[in-house]
């Protein structure tokens, strides 16, 4: 799939990249198009979803995501479903506000990998201010579900440069070990 940025849903907020929005627009015409892999109907389900994932709406992971999937992050290890929901449920108790930007989307069928930034406000962290997130999704989808979901993202980045006395830590290891 191309790496260019596509359009912005404004009712979804965020960016589409311009080959995922083209499998979007023919799989809400027709339910699924001539060509398109069921895992790419799953990936446009999964960001279709993480568009409008909130606190209130969790049961709708059951859609995308299969009774014994696996989710890695670099703080966590979630082994099926009923746990996932569990494990947003408590991340979301913190969280002010939260939305994606798709940069690009490269598959084969079954293996996706998706890249974003996660735009997120905490209210423990730097004090609910908006921050941002670069990462990247790997996606394995069976039975036209994802079995597997793993996140990579710099976790000092997302948590700990934020924390007073420990972020001032981080950010100065990180500039010596730039040097």
């Amino acid at each position: 799939m191309q790496s260019e940025i596509g359009h912005t849903d404004a009712t979804q907020g965020f960016v589409i990249p311009a080959a995922v929005n083209q499998i979007h627009v023919a799989l809400s015409a027709s339910g699924q198009a001539a060509g398109t892999s069921s895992g790419e109907a799953v990936v446009c389900a999964f960001i279709d979803l993480y568009g409008n994932l909130n606190r209130d709406n969790l049961h709708l992971l059951d859609s995308i995501y299969h009774p014994a999937v696996v989710f890695t992050d670099p703080l966590h290890r979630v082994e099926g479903r009923d746990a996932l929901k569990r494990y947003f449920a408590s991340m979301y108790e913190n969280l002010l506000s939260i939305s994606f930007d798709i940069q690009r989307v490269i598959g084969d069928g079954s293996e996706f990998a998706i890249e974003w930034t996660m735009n997120y406000a905490h209210r423990k962290l730097k004090g609910g201010e908006l921050l941002r997130l670069d990462g990247v999704s790997l996606l394995s989808c069976d039975d036209s579900l994802i079995i597997r979901h793993r996140d990579y993202f710099d976790a000092g980045a997302m948590l700990y440069e934020h924390v007073p006395l420990l972020g001032s830590t981080i950010r100065l290891l990180k500039k010596r070990v730039a040097v």
